[in-house]
């Protein structure tokens, strides 16, 4: 797991970091270390940096301390070394503690007679073993992922040797960020893992094709309702953070014998999340008989059957051929009733009627023909489906 507050003290060499205040943080994750030298840090800071103050190029006042340590907070940086016993900060002021204690931001005071270059070795060194550790146990994951099916006696030793608890029940997500324009791969993974560690994550954070798998521990055997509102609570999260996407969920009740399957699970109801539902959050057990169809690899059969009950209208983006169609998907969701979907879109009833006869003239389809009815449902589903891919790989 990526390293911690809380394990620096017990670097071999850095027994004489001393914990001043903001016990609370200790959990937050220590991506690099970084010297503070500027006056403000806000525009330097990405995430998780362990800020050192040594006060040689620039002496601080409380007021000063205070704001250094708001904009570490405000960029989820990790917490703040003060060196302390040299000409530059003889102590550091009580008032600056209490403040960082209110804040929940570590600080902690290291002897100016450590050399800095003996402490940024020490710690960059360490963060570089847990980095090869957890790329031991990525390089697993994403081995299990990809055989869903048959897990080989292999798998189960390499698991043994990472000390992995194989029976462990798991809850599995896929998420898929909203937008690709713009994306920052780092800052993804850093947020994520440091969100994740309130949630009993149990396996780091793992970046896949186009997305991340979350694995989280299952010691209270969530049933669906609660496993969607945990869910739910970290997307909300992220968005606050303006990070905003899409999250497919399954889950391993048989722990790594299961995973490679509810891997797969998650990641295709993500990708029917974002394509096709209105739904941020959706459960690969909710996609009922779209199941199917999201498992199926030959994409021209698809194709086919949505042209099949779309006719004209597959693939149209004309303004007026996206009204016919979201006319027709309101009006499957309001279980065909002509009232309640002519109130759900705000108009009248008759132009409703308009509307769907104009959909039956291009389609060849009739609405009140139960089979027909459910096939131009599924090719409206598979459509959206079908054009998200296209777009996202460039076809």
């Amino acid at each position: 797991m990526p390293l911690k507050v809380s394990e620096i003290a017990v670097i071999p060499g850095l027994e004489a970091f001393k914990l001043r205040a903001g016990e609370s943080g200790l959990n937050n994750i220590i991506r690099w270390p970084y010297v503070a030298e500027n006056r403000e840090l806000g525009p330097w800071l990405l995430g998780g940096e362990l800020i050192f103050v040594t006060g040689i190029n620039l002496q601080r006042s409380v007021e000063e301390y205070q704001q250094l340590i708001l904009e570490g907070q405000a960029k989820s940086a990790a917490g703040m070394v003060i060196l302390t016993g040299s000409e530059f900060i003889q102590v550091i002021p009580e008032a600056v503690l209490q403040f960082a204690d209110r804040q929940g931001f570590p600080v902690f005071e290291q002897p100016y007679s450590l050399p800095m270059v003996k402490v940024t070795e020490l710690i960059c060194n360490r963060i570089i073993q847990v980095d090869l550790a957890e790329h031991s146990l990525r390089w697993f994951l994403s081995h299990v992922i990809e055989s869903p099916r048959a897990l080989p006696a292999l798998a189960i030793q390499r698991a043994e040797a990472l000390n992995l608890d194989f029976e462990q029940a798991l809850l599995v997500a896929f998420l898929l960020p909203s937008t690709s324009e713009g994306l920052d791969s780092s800052a993804w993974a850093f947020t994520l893992n440091r969100l994740l560690e309130p949630y009993h994550r149990c396996l780091p954070v793992l970046e896949y094709q186009d997305g991340w798998y979350l694995f989280l521990g299952n010691p209270k055997q969530l049933n669906h309702e609660q496993q969607i509102h945990l869910w739910t609570d970290i997307v909300d999260t992220l968005n606050e953070a303006q990070l905003f996407c899409s999250i497919g969920v399954s889950e391993a009740g048989l722990g790594f014998r299961q995973l490679g399957l509810a891997a797969q699970q998650a990641k295709q109801a993500a990708h029917f999340s974002k394509n096709c539902s209105r739904q941020t959050v959706l459960h690969y057990s909710d996609l009922g008989i779209n199941k199917i169809f999201v498992a199926v690899d030959n994409q021209e059969l698809l194709t086919e059957f949505c042209r099949q009950h779309l006719g004209s209208l597959y693939a149209n983006t004309d303004a007026q051929a996206l009204i016919l169609k979201q006319t027709v998907a309101a009006y499957f969701d309001n279980l065909c009733g002509a009232r309640q979907t002519a109130q759900s879109l705000a108009i009248h009833r008759n132009t409703l009627q308009h509307r769907l006869q104009k959909f039956q003239s291009l389609t060849g389809m009739q609405l009140n023909n139960a089979q027909q009815r459910l096939s131009v449902q599924n090719a409206l589903m598979m459509e959206a489906s079908l054009l998200n891919e296209s777009k996202h790989y460039g076809r």
